[in-house]
C-alpha cells in the first residue's frame, strides 16, 4: 500500500508535465522564429494563422516579423525568408506572413506607417511597416493582360461589370487566376482592387473578394463571397468626402453577396485606374477562363463625370495564344480581355 500511495503522486506530476509540455504553443517561445506557411486572419470566416483581436504586428525593414499580443507584450516573431510564397491579385507574390484575412465591414485606417483596422469601432489588429511602398508601373509581374489610365487627376468613384468566365479546361490545376478592376495610388497609397479569384486557398472555384494592398508587401483580404459561371460581378471604389473615406466592394450582384472594406487615408487625387488579367503557374490555355468583357465602366469625381484613356497592354511573355484587348481607347466603357477559350 505504502508503494502505491507513493508511485501514484509521481506518476501525476509526470503526466500533468508531459501534458503542459506539449500544450505549450510554438509561439510561446520568442526567442525563436515560427515558418509561416499560411496568412495571418482575424476572421473566423477565412482560415490562416489566427491571431487574437487587438493583435499589433511589426513588419521590419530587415525581414523579420514581431508579433505582439493585445497585452504588447511580444507572442512570436517570423521571418521573410523561412515564410512560404503565395501569390495575390496586382501581379506580385508575397510572403503568407504578409497577408491578412479580415471580415468585411472593418475600417482600414492608415496613418503614416501604422495601419489601424477595426470592427464595430474595435481595434482588432494593428500594422506597422517599415519597408515603404512603390508605385509600381504596369506591367506587373504575373499580369497576362490590361488595361490602364495612369494620368487620373481627380476620382472619387470608379466601378465596372464583368460575368464570371468559363472555368478553365484544366480546372483542377495548381493555377490561380484573377480578374479586377482598382485603383492604384500614385503616391505610395496602395491600391484597392475588388477581385474575382480562381482557386484562391485551392478552392478550384470562382470567390469574390474585396482586396486592399497596403505597401508593395502587404495585402488585406475581405471575406469572400461564392461566384458560380457565368454570374454578373461589381467592382466598385466610392469615397465619402465627409469621413474622407472609400469603401471597396466585391458584389455577386446574381446571387445578392459582398466582400467590402472601408479605407482611411488612401487620396483621391494623382491615381490610375486599372482592368487586369492576371495569373501564376500558367502554362497553357487551360489553364485559364474565356474572355472576360468588362462593362459599364465609368468614373466620377464629385459627381461630374471622368474620362479615362485607356492604354491596352499584353504581356509577351506569357505562353498563351490569343490574348487580346479590345476598346482601350478615350471614353471607353468596354474593356475585353480575350483568351483562346
Amino acid at each position: 500500500m505504502k508503494m502505491k500511495i507513493t508511485i501514484l503522486p509521481i506518476m501525476s506530476i509526470f503526466i500533468i508535465f508531459a501534458l503542459l509540455l506539449y500544450s505549450v504553443p510554438i509561439s510561446a517561445d520568442k526567442s525563436s522564429y515560427i515558418k509561416m506557411n499560411t496568412p495571418f486572419t482575424v476572421d473566423p470566416n477565412q482560415q490562416g494563422y489566427a491571431l487574437e483581436p487587438g493583435t499589433t504586428i511589426h513588419q521590419l525593414a530587415n525581414g523579420e516579423t514581431q508579433v505582439y499580443g493585445p497585452d504588447a507584450k511580444l507572442k512570436f516573431k517570423a521571418r521573410d525568408s523561412e515564410s512560404r510564397v503565395i501569390s495575390r491579385p496586382n501581379g506580385q507574390e508575397v510572403k503568407a506572413n504578409h497577408i491578412y484575412l479580415i471580415p468585411s465591414d472593418c475600417q482600414v485606417i492608415r496613418k503614416g506607417d501604422i495601419t489601424y483596422i477595426s470592427k464595430n469601432n474595435k481595434n482588432i489588429l494593428t500594422l506597422i511597416i517599415d519597408k515603404k511602398s512603390k508605385s509600381y508601373f504596369p506591367p506587373f509581374d504575373g499580369y497576362i493582360e490590361q488595361a490602364y489610365d495612369w494620368s487620373v487627376v481627380n476620382l472619387t468613384y470608379f466601378t465596372g461589370n464583368w460575368n464570371a468566365p468559363t472555368r478553365p479546361s484544366d480546372w483542377q490545376g495548381s493555377q490561380y487566376y484573377y480578374l479586377w478592376n482598382g485603383i492604384h495610388s500614385t503616391s505610395g497609397q496602395g491600391l484597392m482592387q475588388p477581385v474575382l479569384e480562381w482557386n484562391y486557398g485551392s478552392t478550384h472555384a470562382w470567390t469574390g473578394a474585396a482586396w486592399y494592398v497596403v505597401s508593395d508587401s502587404d495585402w488585406l483580404r475581405a471575406t469572400p463571397v461564392s461566384v458560380s459561371v457565368g454570374q454578373q460581378c461589381r467592382g466598385t471604389m466610392t469615397y465619402t468626402q465627409g469621413t474622407d473615406s472609400w469603401l471597396i466592394t466585391f458584389r455577386n450582384v446574381s446571387a445578392g453577396t459582398t466582400s467590402d472594406i472601408v479605407v482611411i487615408g488612401f487620396s483621391y487625387q494623382n491615381v490610375a485606374v486599372i482592368v487586369a488579367m492576371e495569373g501564376y503557374e500558367v502554362f497553357n490555355d487551360a489553364d485559364v477562363g474565356g474572355d472576360c468583357t468588362f462593362s459599364n465602366l465609368s468614373g466620377t469625381y464629385l459627381g461630374n463625370p471622368v474620362l479615362f484613356n485607356w492604354t491596352e497592354l499584353v504581356n509577351s511573355s506569357v505562353p498563351l495564344t490569343g490574348l487580346r484587348v479590345d476598346g482601350a481607347y478615350y471614353g471607353s466603357s468596354t474593356i475585353v480581355l480575350n483568351t483562346a477559350n
